[in-house]
């Protein structure tokens, strides 16, 4: 008797972490694969009408051989139809991955020119990705395409949604003025972003890596005053600064010069 008993509960145990497991998994697997998941909800929803059409036929109509027959037909074309969609769409996913992998290369290593054109070709096929467009900004920016950058500035902040993305907007916009030592401008564009840090929950340090900036050309001709405000933003947004030139840089010292002073002097 106590045998079964614990034999059973152990039987129940194990189903339960299973089933736990299995959950786990699949969702995690429906997480990485969006287009699956909308072509299993497909198949799911031509399923159920395909059946539904079926009984219908069935029950009230006479000629029911034809009319199953043309039905057959029928949803065998659109279901045909639609996997063909699903499978364009697998390959044109497949090719994404790849450009984007081919653009953050090139982008690394400083190839401006060709990141930007694989960022481009991956723009074409997914607008609306705000990874592939900002870091396409990014390298306009330090590819010195202002022009470019303008036309996409719009399409990037239509897109946003998340704070991190709404950060990360603020920085591009703030880096073209720094970059170009426009500092009136810059000042303004940095306000902004402090203003919307200071009135969101975000948590520092932002996601974005600011490596490929930091080994560009422009970077590096950087002097004074713009040289100091694009190294404190930076570390403002990576969150390296201590509560002293964190308030500072919130109340627009973006050089910070005068608080180093009296934070050595103390």
């Amino acid at each position: 008797m106590i045998n079964t008993v614990i034999l059973i509960l152990s039987t129940i145990i194990i189903t339960l972490i299973a089933q736990d497991l299995i959950r786990k998994k699949w969702k995690e697997f429906f997480n990485r694969t969006t287009l699956i998941k909308k072509y299993w909800k497909f198949v799911i929803s031509f399923s159920v009408i395909a059946v539904m059409s079926g009984s219908i036929i069935y029950l009230y109509t006479e000629n029911i051989t034809n009319n199953l027959m043309l039905l057959v037909q029928a949803l065998t074309l659109i279901f045909a139809i639609f996997v063909g969609y699903f499978a364009f769409q697998q390959v044109s996913e497949a090719r994404l991955d790849k450009l984007i992998e081919q653009g953050l290369e090139n982008f690394q290593e400083g190839h401006y020119l060709r990141a930007i054109h694989s960022y481009e070709e991956a723009f074409r096929i997914s607008p609306k990705n705000f990874s592939v467009l900002s870091n396409l900004q990014e390298c306009y920016l330090l590819n010195k395409d202002d022009k470019s950058f303008n036309e996409k500035d719009k399409i990037l902040e239509e897109i946003l949604i998340e704070d991190g993305e709404k950060i990360i907007y603020y920085y591009l916009r703030s880096a073209k003025y720094i970059l170009r030592e426009d500092l009136g401008n810059a000042k303004k564009r940095i306000k902004e972003c402090v203003n919307f840090i200071n009135n969101s929950e975000i948590s520092f340090p932002i996601r974005w890596s600011f490596q490929e900036l930091r080994k560009s050309k422009l970077y590096e001709n950087l002097q004074g005053e713009s040289k100091s405000i694009m190294d404190n933003f930076i570390n403002y947004l990576q969150g390296v600064l201590n509560a002293d030139l964190k308030d500072a840089f919130e109340e627009g010292n973006y050089k910070l010069e005068e608080t180093k002073i009296k934070t050595d002097t103390v």
